[in-house]
């Protein structure tokens, strides 16, 4: 994908959990980053 604005991909395999989630969220909203969750409900 071209493009002249600066992201990461980040994936997490088996969570993330109620704990750790508000962990990310916290650490986004610091860095005053946005975040796209697609959650797949498959088990």
């Amino acid at each position: 994908m071209a493009t002249k604005e600066r992201f990461v991909g980040v994936s997490f395999d088996d969570g993330p959990n109620s704990q750790n989630i508000q962990e990310i969220l916290a650490i986004l909203r610091e860095n005053n980053c946005q975040a796209t969750w697609i959650i797949n409900c498959v088990r």
